[in-house]
Order: C-alpha cells, then sequence, then structure tokens
C-alpha cells in the first residue's frame, strides 16, 4: 500500500503536502519513467492501466479494500511502487490504480521502471503480515483472538449485507478505527476465550464470533451479556427450552464440520438466543435462516439501516 490520499488533485504536484513530486504528462509512457515518487491522479491511474497486459485478474474485495481507504484519508505512503518493464508493461500496482479510479482519489507512490519482465515472478512472494502479526507486534494480549473479534465486529456493525458475505474484508485502517471506538472489545476477548469459555465456547463457536457479539450488547446490558455468556459457557441451571440451553445443544450437536458451515452461522444463532434471552422468552428450537430472510435485528444492537433487514437476494 502506498500514497498520500488528496481528493480531487489534478496533475502531477498538486495537492500532497511536503511532496515533491514529478510534473506528469497528460499521456503517460512508461518508457518516459525515471525512478522516483509521483501523485497518481485518476486520470494518470487510467493511462497507467492502458499497459495492463499481463497480470493476474483483479481480486474484487482488495480493491474494495483500497478504495475504502483512499475514500476516508486512510490511504499512507509506505515506498512500495507501481512497476513497470521494460517492454512497457504494468508489473504491480492494478489493484491501487483501479482503487484510485473508483474512490476519485489522488495517491503518492513511488514509480519503479524498466525493469526485466522476468521479475513479475518474484513481486508478492514474502508472506504478508496478517492483522493478527500486526496486533502482536504492538503488544496486544491474544492478538490473534483479538484480530478475528475485530474483524467480526467490524462486519456486524456495517449491517446484515456484510454478514452474509465473507467478501467483504475490512482494512488494517479499518480495524485500528473499531478498537478505537470498541476499547472494551479486549476484554470480550478475554472474557469469551478463557476459563470456561476455553473449554466450551472456543471449540464449538470459535474465539472471534462470541466476543464481537458480547462485545456489541454489553454496550446497553452490561451485566445480562456476561451472565448469558457465562449461562453460555456452563450450561448450569437451564430449563430445556432456555434459549441459552437450545443454543449449547445446537452447536454441540452440529453434525457439519467447521469448514462446512457459513462463517455467518454461529453469529445468526448468538442473536437469536440472546435477543430470546434478554426477551425472556423461551425458545424450542434456534432454526438457521436462509440468506432470503432478513438477519435478526441485535437487541441492544447497532441501528442498521432499514434496507438492511429486509430480504436479501442470493449472491
Amino acid at each position: 500500500m502506498a500514497g498520500m490520499q488528496t481528493k480531487g488533485a489534478s496533475g502531477g504536484g498538486g495537492g500532497a503536502r511536503g511532496v515533491k513530486a514529478r510534473p506528469v504528462a497528460t499521456i503517460f509512457d512508461p518508457s518516459t519513467i525515471t525512478d522516483g515518487r509521483m501523485i497518481i491522479t485518476p486520470a494518470i491511474a487510467k493511462e497507467m492501466l492502458r499497459y495492463n497486459s499481463a497480470n493476474r485478474p483483479l481480486h474484487e474485495y482488495k480493491v474494495a479494500q483500497y478504495t475504502r481507504d483512499m475514500e476516508n484519508g486512510n490511504w499512507v505512503f509506505n515506498g512500495d511502487p507501481i512497476r513497470f518493464s521494460s517492454d512497457r508493461v504494468l508489473l504491480d500496482g492494478q489493484h491501487r490504480l483501479a482503487a484510485c479510479i473508483r474512490s476519485k482519489t489522488a495517491f503518492d507512490t513511488n514509480v519503479v521502471g524498466h525493469l526485466p519482465t522476468s521479475v513479475m515472478g518474484t513481486i508478492d512472494r514474502g508472506k504478508s503480515r496478517t492483522v493478527g502479526d500486526l496486533f502482536g507486534i504492538r503488544g496486544e494480549e491474544s492478538p490473534l483472538s483479538l484480530a478475528s473479534a475485530a474483524r467480526w465486529l467490524w462486519r456486524i456493525l456495517q449491517g446484515p449485507t456484510f454478514i452474509w458475505s465473507a467478501g467483504y474484508v475490512p482494512t488494517q485502517a479499518e480495524l485500528d478505527s473499531v478498537l478505537i471506538k470498541y476499547p472494551e472489545l479486549r476484554r470480550s476477548v478475554a472474557f469469551t476465550t478463557t476459563g470456561d469459555a476455553k473449554a466450551f465456547l472456543v471449540p464449538t463457536m470459535g474465539r472471534g464470533r462470541p466476543a464481537a457479539v458480547h462485545c456489541i450488547i454489553q454496550r446497553n446490558y452490561p451485566q445480562a451479556a456476561d451472565d448469558f455468556f457465562t449461562a453460555l459457557m456452563t450450561g448450569e441451571n437451564l430449563n430445556k427450552k432456555s434459549p441459552v440451553k437450545v443454543l449449547r445443544d445446537r452447536v454441540t450437536r452440529t453434525a457439519l464440520p467447521k469448514a462446512h458451515r457459513p462463517d455467518w452461522e454461529i453469529v445468526y444463532l448468538l442473536v437469536r438466543a440472546w435477543n430470546a434471552f434478554i426477551e425472556g422468552r423461551e425458545v424450542g428450537k434456534l432454526v438457521i435462516a436462509s440468506k432470503r430472510l432478513p438477519f435478526p435485528l441485535i437487541v441492544g444492537g447497532p441501528d442498521w439501516p432499514e434496507a438492511e433487514v429486509k430480504e436479501l437476494d442470493e449472491e
């Protein structure tokens, strides 16, 4: 990722404060590149993509991630260049360029040209740092669990469309924002992954989803949220129609291997059981919905737009 974002910048030098960018011709030609730093505007990005003849297919989720970061001012310069070969082929940077066009936002980056085409096989070969890696570097406790919980909390806050589909992937900047707005997520992770939780919640529901749901509901119902998850962990003193017992039984007897379950299933069941619990209702069973049914609003949770809880089409 690279680039100091500037909305509506044009030409080669305007917009990025403190950056001495080279003038850029209206019609971009890779053969004229002098390696260095420049401001890429949407117009220049379109020109650069004309030379994208030997790259992998665009990954939509990656373009969407970069687009959101550019639009929200979260795109930062990190030195990673746009690369061109000596025969004027774009070797690296298509996702950044596509996001620049989509977001209508200029960004600041290095540009390198005149590379042998053979270097294509060496680009993006290193192991990327995960969100969990970065949280660990910062000294966060249980960084992998916290990363998973932050991803799910972000999806829940966006609304049902983002819960249903695993194709919506938050960026590092978006997850950092979640932790700033919900610092209590750290406690929720500890509460739902240690002690009794380690024996029941983690094996049956994973580490991220219970923590995210707990974090959401504890803002308005702090004691009830703890009581709900404590009962879920221990299974003590529950009658057979208690929503907590029905949920425990449901996830315990699920025959499908985890790899075959929709990733939203646990969140859906947790929400259904929590809603019944906080409303004092007994339930006979918890049925898994299809994506054609509305996702239930979370009692004590975010107010999603009305359109988000209407019938959803299959993707």
